[in-house]
């Protein structure tokens, strides 16, 4: 757990007793004192954020027919403005501000029609950032989840395990990368719990919080959902994924901000960071053209 708390890690993941100093700092805002040592604790909070009940069965809808396609779309805010609003609804923006205390911004959502049925993973296998744990994830509930139909599952706490890499695994491959996390959660002794969360309701996620999809015992029924992924400003963007721990190599990114419709440079103290021409050409093709991914 060498890397949980460390100091640039966000305030709230500092150690003791440099939290309890950092709480003290801030308690004229008791309740996100509270949220924030929830947070620190399970690594998950589940709220209500007073998204607009029309825009919640607009996006339920345009989910809904994914269910012709593939179940699943990468940027769907291309194609619905019902999904881009619940991307960039402020009361969520404001919270995460404020949780993290320093500019959030939405540069991905996947809306799913059915459940995923992913293997348990953590979203820094996927896009991190240096410093570390400076993303977050925002699940939405497009309709009441039933237990039928594949609900998300995580586990509490997970977030403090160390963030896996491709230099924590015997060979690369997804495969390899699931089966080490499943080693590693079974013997640190994490229990699984399932989010069966009511319409309209939200959970947010740290950066390391393992998490997936429970199988779906009932085929016909939907699981209509929408995860929001929320970087903060001041970091450097990368994919860990792809990255080469052999060769030290890092795969930058330039995400898109979703709520101010600009891409965003990657920062170190010596200023903009830059993926390589191809891949930063090629995102922002995508971006510009607004084509989604299906999957």
């Amino acid at each position: 757990m060498d890397d949980f708390f460390k100091p640039s890690a966000p305030w709230f993941e500092r150690p003791e007793p440099l939290f309890t100093a950092e709480l003290e700092k801030r308690t004229a805002d008791p309740a996100l004192c509270e949220a924030a040592k929830d947070y620190r604790r399970t690594g998950y909070l589940i709220r209500d954020f007073g998204f607009a009940p029309d825009d919640i069965d607009q996006a339920a809808e345009y989910t809904r027919t994914l269910r012709g396609k593939a179940g699943r779309v990468q940027d769907g805010w291309m194609k619905s403005a019902a999904v881009k609003r619940l991307a960039t609804h402020q009361p969520v923006l404001d919270f995460l501000e404020t949780l993290y205390e320093r500019r959030a911004f939405p540069f991905q959502t996947l809306n799913f029609a059915y459940g995923s049925e992913q293997a348990a993973h953590a979203d820094t296998y996927h896009f991190d950032t240096t410093p570390m744990r400076f993303m977050c994830g925002v699940w939405v509930a497009l309709e009441d989840v039933q237990p039928q139909a594949g609900p998300l599952h995580y586990y509490p706490g997970s977030h403090a395990l160390p963030v896996f890499t491709n230099a924590d695994l015997a060979d690369s491959g997804y495969d390899e990368y699931n089966a080490f996390v499943l080693h590693q959660l079974r013997a640190a002794g994490y229990e699984k719990t399932t989010g069966l969360l009511k319409k309209g309701q939200a959970l947010v996620w740290s950066a390391n919080l393992f998490h997936g999809g429970e199988p779906r015992s009932d085929s016909n029924l939907t699981r209509l959902s929408q995860v929001t992924h929320y970087y903060f400003d001041g970091c450097i963007y990368h994919t860990p994924i792809k990255s080469d721990p052999k060769t030290a190599r890092m795969i930058v990114r330039e995400p898109y901000d979703i709520a101010r419709g600009k891409f965003v440079a990657s920062r170190d103290e010596n200023g903009p960071v830059y993926p390589r021409l191809f891949r930063r050409l090629r995102h922002r093709v995508r971006i510009t053209a607004r084509i989604p991914i299906y999957s």
